[in-house]
């Protein structure tokens, strides 16, 4: 905050520019270069001053953080995008692997058949 907000002391004002005083509305007076000195003992064109200053940061914070807010949503989505992408995948393998374990179970049981009949045909001499 500017020392002459905290002071209260002199602050920036366009001519003719219009402030709140504790007796109603005024009208600055033009002054060198645009500098106004509120009257004495009125510290509200001060504290207007400090409210405006504050609103115009407090708007550029916003700004700022509704920019970082779509970054994170865009970061978000590619990631959900990602995650789906990967699950798709790994259903894609689960399918994979039940396929193999269907073929293996039934080559093992071709390779019981094979050796019972191999077991037989030694058996007939």
């Amino acid at each position: 905050m500017k020392d002459w907000l905290v002071q209260g002391l002199k602050g920036p004002a366009q001519n003719g520019q219009i402030y709140s005083t504790s007796w109603g509305a005024k009208r600055v007076p033009g002054g060198e270069h645009g500098v106004a000195t509120p009257p004495s003992g009125d510290k509200t064109l001060v504290i207007l001053q400090a409210i405006q200053d504050s609103k115009a940061a407090l708007e550029t914070k916003i700004g700022d953080v509704g920019i970082d807010v779509a970054y994170l949503c865009q970061d978000l989505h590619q990631s959900v995008d990602r995650v789906t992408e990967a699950e798709v995948r790994r259903s894609q393998l689960e399918d994979a692997v039940w396929g193999m374990s269907s073929e293996v179970a039934g080559l093992s049981n071709n390779a019981k058949t094979l050796q019972e009949e191999a077991e037989n045909f030694e058996n007939r001499d």
